[in-house]
């Protein structure tokens, strides 16, 4: 969960939701700024985000319903020399968070050999 240090939900038994809004807009407002047309930006997205999620040490009934932490906020990606860079920022109960992150969540490494399907 984007709002909460990575260590801080921590335990055996985990249950996540999460929805995300994508918007890409037709316009490519950045590529017309000279300092930004060095980077060769494709595209760009606004994404506006929320979760629920909570640990605990063994499934059961009440780790669906009880406690549930929740987050939501907004980010903004983009694709830049065949590169996605991401800077989402976060808000729960108790503060806010901001990342940045390079790459899709489970992208696959250009350099990764192809195995044989079988």
């Amino acid at each position: 969960m984007r709002a909460y240090l990575w260590a801080r939900l921590h335990d055996e038994s985990a249950v996540y939701c999460a929805a995300e809004l994508r918007l890409t807009p037709e316009t490519n407002p950045p590529r017309d700024l000279p300092v930004l047309n060095y980077f060769e930006i494709d595209w760009w997205q606004w994404v506006g985000f929320v979760e629920a999620g909570r640990v605990a040490p063994s499934y059961d009934g009440d780790l669906f319903t009880d406690d549930l932490k929740v987050d939501g906020g907004l980010g903004l990606r983009l694709m830049t020399s065949r590169n996605v860079v991401r800077l989402e920022w976060a808000v729960f109960d108790e503060g806010s968070s901001v990342w940045a992150m390079f790459q899709q969540p489970f992208a696959r490494c250009a350099h990764a050999e192809r195995q044989p399907v079988v």
